[in-house]
């Protein structure tokens, strides 16, 4: 990841999808307990919109292929 984000800082929180692409904006060193929960109610709702997203788009593909 050092080179995908050219960071190199550590802890440095980085959120994926299943292809590696990034959830959110990367999040260095925080204290601050609610800053890291909405960091990470962030990028679970980017994931979960991504596979709705994804779904809905297989759902069309196979529609068309009938």
């Amino acid at each position: 990841m050092i080179q995908k984000l050219n960071a190199n800082a550590q802890p440095y929180y980085t959120l994926v999808d299943t292809k590696g692409s990034l959830l959110s904006t990367p999040k260095g060193y925080d204290l601050n307990i609610e800053n890291f929960i909405e960091f990470l109610d962030n990028g679970t709702q980017e994931f979960v919109a991504r596979q709705e997203k994804n779904s809905v788009s297989m759902e069309i593909v196979q529609q068309e292929n009938e």
